[in-house]
This record gives C-alpha cells, structure tokens and sequence, in this order.
C-alpha cells in the first residue's frame, strides 16, 4: 500500500493503464513506426509476443519470425501494433490531422511497478526526442483512469507526469506559459534543444497523483486561455475529497435568489491565497447539478471580490466552471468581469 493511504488508512485505485502518446511531425507512418520500434528493443521492454499490421497480417513472434515495421511497396498497410500481452500495447497510426500519431499503453500498474513503469516510458520518450531531431511535435505520458476535480488543460491534459510540447504550443493554452507550467510545479530539463516538463514521477495510486498535483493542476487552470479548459463533475470518493477538500474556505455564502435560482458567494479583500481548488469545483458541481449541497434550486451562481484585482487573479477557473465574477468599483457598485477582465 502507497505511504499516503497508510498514512490515512484510506482506500486508492490505480490506475487502468500508463499510456506515452507522441504526436510526430509531417514524415510517413513507417518513419515513425521505426523509430518506436528501435526505442522498444531496449531494456526493460520485453520482446513482443504479437504483432498485428507491421507485417501485414497477426503473427507470432515467439518463433522465427521477428515483428518489424516493415511494409509491402504496394500494401496500404494497417497501423502497426506491436504487444506483450498482459505488459504493453504499442501502436502507430495517421491521425485526422494527417500526423503520424505513437502509444504505447502499459498495463502493468500495479503499486510498487507503476512509477518503475512511468520511468521507462520516460526513457523511451527521452531517446525518440534525443535520436529523431525535431520530429517529435509533442508528446504525453499520463497516468490513465479517471482523477476527479482536476481542470483538464489543453495541451498538458489532466493527468500527465511528462509532456514535451514547445512555447508556441503552450501559448495556444496558456495566455502566459511560462508562469503557468511554473505555477504548476513541473520539473525541466532539455534534451537536444526540447523542454521536458515532469512531475509526481513515483505517484502510482489516484491519491498519490491527486495529492502531489492538484494545487499545481489548479494553479496552471488560472493562466488557461478561455476554452482551454474542461473540468468533469464526476462525484470524488470520500478519500478523495479527503486529499482534495484541503485549507479553510475563503467564499461565504451570503445571498441566495429564490425566483432567480441565484446563490450569491463574496470573499473578503485579497481573498488570501486565492480562493480554493474544492470551492470552484464545488461550484461547478453544484451547476452542473443544478442544486446547492443545501437542496436549493440553483441556474446562476454569483461570485463578488472586493476589489477589481483580485477578481481579475480568479476569474479564469470560476468562469470556467460556469460562475459568474464580479467586483466592488471605487463606488462601491459591484461590476461584472468580462471573459477578458
């Protein structure tokens, strides 16, 4: 059992599988498909014992045929899988987009082998960006399952411990990305030019990995362009809630509209540390349900600061989850903050 659930004797999950997605840039499919290939013939990967598609047709590879990314001059070939049943499943296929487009999903997570897991499609990863030049676009290693209250980020998804991606892309998510991947605590190295970011590398359950990047995942969420952001109101499980419901509330609830299905929340000037994850999530829960925790009906919550700039720090995820942000003006006359503040 993970340190965290001794700690609280509290139940965990792990996760459904550890999946590395590389996005390549414009080269044909067998390209890529090589260049994955090579990286799993490293340790620790074992040899694959099936190979669809690669070699036109399901073989076994336990015999004398070796599965390779080899195809017919004349074959519109099928994307080519490679697996070891019951460990790994890699694949490369064109995606929509007309990029070729790598996985490879791990199914071995059980506590004790997943973060030895993540570090080995860490590897991979590191060797196709260090051994293809430029040709890796971007690039994700996530932990798969669900993770509740975290904002899905574009590029940077819910639940990742590494991406590749470079500032041009970051700044289609983030108005400043720079701030943002540092407000979320990544971890940077370079490799041939191309930033790494990494975190909560030895997480293995849901709450190892909501423990470690919650206040990070919901800190980066402050900086997300607008529509850059998805958030599920998926109800936590109780040791959940217990990891994420963490600091004293810093919203009252001090109106609520009968007719209008309207609460009203306020926060008091500079809102101290900013208001918490569990309170914006909460909100949005509480829309997407279309009632308070109290059982009255709600269409509309209202969120007022006493200042223009503290709204404007907070506005992005409260919005986001459909709230409405407002401030106190110089006349005291509460204002509505636009999308762009």
């Amino acid at each position: 059992m993970n340190q965290l659930s001794r700690r609280k004797k509290i139940a965990f999950r792990v996760a459904d599988q550890l999946q590395l997605t590389i996005v390549f840039r414009p080269v044909p499919v067998r390209y890529a498909a090589n260049l994955l290939w090579l990286g799993l013939q490293r340790s620790p990967w074992p040899r694959p014992n099936a190979v669809d598609g690669a070699l036109g047709e399901r073989r076994s590879a336990t015999g004398s045929v070796s599965p390779r990314p080899l195809f017919a001059p004349t074959l519109s070939p099928p994307a080519p899988r490679w697996r070891h049943d019951g460990l790994y499943d890699a694949a490369v296929w064109m995606a929509d987009s007309g990029l070729p487009v790598a996985t490879v999903t791990v199914l071995d997570t059980a506590p004790a082998r997943a973060a030895g897991w993540v570090r080995a499609l860490d590897e991979l990863l590191c060797g196709l960006v260090s051994g293809s030049g430029d040709w890796v676009a971007q690039a994700r290693i996530a932990w798969g399952g669900d993770i509740p209250c975290l904002p899905d980020l574009a590029v940077v998804g819910q639940s990742s411990y590494v991406v590749v991606s470079d500032r041009s892309l970051l700044g289609y998510a983030f108005d400043d990305p720079e701030a943002a991947m540092a407000a979320g605590r990544w971890e940077v190295a370079r490799v041939q030019g191309r930033e790494i970011f990494r975190r909560a590398m030895t997480a293995e359950t849901n709450l190892d990995l909501l423990d470690a990047i919650a206040d990070g995942q919901w800190a980066m969420a402050r900086f997300a362009r607008p529509g850059a952001a998805r958030y599920d109101f998926a109800a936590p499980t109780s040791s959940e809630w217990e990891v994420f419901q963490r600091g004293a509330p810093t919203l009252s609830l001090s109106g609520y509209s009968k007719s209008g299905m309207t609460a009203l929340y306020t926060a008091g000037r500079g809102a101290g540390g900013g208001v918490r994850p569990w309170e914006v999530w909460s909100i949005g829960r509480a829309l997407h349900v279309g009632h308070l925790p109290s059982g009255e009906p709600l269409r509309r919550v209202r969120v007022a600061f006493a200042d223009r700039l503290t709204a404007r720090r907070e506005r992005r995820p409260l919005l986001d989850v459909g709230a409405t942000v407002e401030h106190l003006d110089e006349r005291g006359t509460l204002r509505v903050m636009s999308v762009e503040g």
